[in-house]
């Protein structure tokens, strides 16, 4: 093997394993709305979008680390919104009625967004632009460095959430037993 070609390997993988914290977060959140909710919620990348959509109107009007607030918080207000329609009010007997309330909610999301931005791809400005760290022939981005340690400390802290608190006790009981856990006095409904 050539030495360019393992630089590029050491490259391809340092990149591989920055961009796959972001597909953690999202694994991990499917993995807990199914594991215990036990409902699939296709509207769940549709509102990671519009997060990053309605945080997008934020970026000329306030300092960085207000637009990642704003980001998580239109993605909280987005989550409890698709949970209110779609989840709230219908009976756990009824899985397929939660899974096409998600699907017309993934649908009702990307075309407002389409509309809005009348179907043109919206340029996110790079706020890292300039704080690429070299290390001889590779450099690791600044934005997937940044998204790397804050998806890491996302990870440790609903790791100690589950771990170490009453939520997450009852949020394991029902995950693992709902019947159990509800005859416990935990609420069990969605």
């Amino acid at each position: 093997m050539d030495l360019l070609d393992l630089i590029d390997l050491i490259q391809a993988l340092t990149d591989g394993v920055l961009f796959g914290t972001t597909y953690a977060l999202i694994g991990i959140g499917f993995t807990l709305i199914f594991g215990v909710m036990h409902k699939i919620n296709l509207s769940y990348a549709a509102a990671s979008i519009g997060a990053a959509y309605l945080s997008l109107v934020l970026v000329n009007l306030v300092p960085a680390p207000i637009v990642y607030l704003g980001a998580a918080l239109a993605g909280g207000v987005l989550g409890w919104l698709i949970y209110l329609i779609c989840f709230r009010f219908i009976p756990l007997e009824n899985p397929l009625a939660t899974l096409m309330s998600t699907v017309g909610m993934l649908l009702a999301i990307e075309e407002l967004i389409s509309h809005l931005t009348l179907g043109m791809p919206q340029n996110y400005p790079a706020l890292f632009a300039n704080s690429n760290l070299e290390f001889g022939s590779f450099f690791l981005r600044g934005d997937l460095l940044f998204i790397f340690f804050l998806g890491c400390a996302a990870m440790f802290a609903l790791t100690m959430l589950l771990k170490r608190t009453k939520l997450g006790l009852a949020t394991r009981a029902v995950a693992q037993q709902a019947t159990a856990a509800q005859l416990c006095g935990m609420s069990v409904s969605a």
